[in-house]
């Protein structure tokens, strides 16, 4: 255990990444019978590899073993060798699965005529997380929202938006890439979200029915819950991209995606576009 706190007293990290690397170094302690310190890399590799099939597990499982090794002055130069061998590896399997995703997953009208239902039966709290996906392609951490009609009740370093008799303007500074794009700033203009946020003013989005605020590591969980079909954040923005790309404006909307989620563009069409969207959005 002390191998991995010298990694987290040296870095500065976040509570969601201390907690996933102190899952997979349970397990990959484990699998080994012994610490980190004492293994060689080949029999971390065969660790790992004997752990999961998946590329892109074994991927990550490979972090916390590399810290810890440069954490105690041991050379994680074969570590780090094979965890690129891993890398073409990754990219088919991130392919074979966007492909499957992308005819399995439901359709953008399909969303929007539950979206509505969600808004007829005064469901606000649903409709406007699942609004707030579709409508921006927003990540989970994104939606952490404070919702107000007083300007002054404003945390300018959190997440919030402001509903006023002529406006709603929604602000976001605590996401996963803002060190790189800074605040953004979206307007929100359509009536039916303006009507639902204005039932939910002075509260977290994000909330238990008895008023308590999620916790950061159960957004996911939360979320999930209550988007349509269970569908999650990343497959939202599958289904939006799938839906964009076949628009003659596709490399401006993917451009204001971009912004929106925080995402440069070259992630989205590998990540989020079967291979046949990288030309696609060359030849527009």
């Amino acid at each position: 255990m002390n191998e991995l706190k010298k990694v987290f007293d040296n870095r500065k990290l976040a509570e969601s990444t201390k907690n996933t690397y102190q899952l997979n170094y349970n397990k990959l302690v484990d699998e080994l019978e012994q610490p980190i310190i004492k293994s060689s890399p080949s029999e971390i590799k065969k660790a790992i590899d004997f752990m999961s099939e998946n590329p892109n597990t074994r991927w990550s499982m490979y972090s916390v073993p590399i810290l810890i090794y440069n954490s105690h002055n041991m050379n994680p130069d074969k570590l780090i060798n094979f965890r690129e061998q891993l890398r073409k590896e990754r990219k088919i399997k991130t392919a074979e699965n966007l492909v499957y995703k992308f005819h399995h997953l439901p359709t953008m009208s399909h969303l929007k005529n539950k979206l509505n239902e969600l808004f007829r039966e005064k469901e606000y709290r649903k409709y406007i997380i699942n609004f707030l996906l579709m409508s921006y392609g927003l990540r989970n951490k994104d939606l952490n929202l404070f919702i107000t009609d007083d300007i002054n009740k404003v945390d300018h370093k959190n997440n919030w938006i402001y509903v006023s008799e002529f406006l709603v303007e929604m602000y976001i500074s605590d996401y996963k890439t803002s060190f790189k794009y800074g605040r953004k700033n979206i307007s929100i203009t359509s009536r039916k979200a303006k009507k639902a946020l204005q039932s939910m003013t002075n509260q977290y989005l994000l909330t238990k029915q008895n008023g308590v605020r999620i916790h950061a590591t159960s957004l996911n969980r939360f979320i999930t819950k209550r988007t349509i079909d269970n569908l999650s954040e990343s497959d939202i923005f599958k289904i939006i991209i799938s839906t964009i790309r076949k628009r003659t404006n596709f490399r401006s909307l993917i451009k204001q995606f971009s912004e929106y989620r925080g995402t440069d563009v070259g992630t989205i069409l590998q990540y989020y576009l079967p291979s046949s969207g990288e030309k696609a959005f060359t030849e527009v």
